[in-house]
């Protein structure tokens, strides 16, 4: 797994940048608030992040609530607790994510219907979709991912599971 990149920006654009290290291009999905703070064209760039199956990992070990809980608060106990991550990539979950995951929480308050009108599978579904876009995912391709794992599902489906298929499917 690849910790970060560091290395000239070629290519940048809203979802995703290429990056060039010593002559390899590196493609990274980035997400906009990266794309608005990143480097010009041209420019060396350090990009870090936490890949799919370390979010895969970690959804794994723990609930999206919970780790939502965790990133709110700061807990990096809790963090540190989970399967694959460490003091670095707790702190780099806060640092990532605490905002969006408000910001998220926020949006989905004043754009979306009271809960109580959410059938059960709507609920499950807006979850998801807001712990994949908390992790850095296209919200389209996430949107696209938990529609596709809800049609194969043959049964009711829990939201960890939703998620941890979702992940596999981007």
């Amino acid at each position: 797994m690849i910790n970060f990149l560091k290395g000239n920006l070629t290519t940048k654009s809203p979802t995703r940048l290429v990056v060039d290290v010593n002559g390899v291009g590196f493609e990274i999905n980035i997400t906009l608030p990266c794309y608005e703070t990143i480097g010009d064209v041209g420019s060396e760039v350090q990009v870090p992040g936490i890949g799919p199956k370390k979010a895969q990992v970690i959804l794994s070990s723990v609930t999206a609530e919970v780790l939502f809980r965790y990133i709110i608060e700061d807990d990096l106990p809790g963090l540190t607790s989970l399967s694959g991550v460490g003091k670095k990539t707790a702190q780099r979950l806060v640092f990532d994510l605490k905002d969006k995951i408000k910001t998220r929480a926020e949006e989905v308050e004043h754009t979306e219907k009271p809960r109580e009108e959410f059938s059960a599978l709507e609920h499950q579904k807006a979850e998801a979709l807001a712990a994949l876009i908390s992790l850095g995912f296209n919200k389209n391709n996430a949107q696209n991912s938990v529609e596709k794992v809800i049609r194969i599902a043959e049964k009711n489906i829990s939201l960890e599971e939703l998620i941890k298929q979702a992940l596999r499917l981007l």
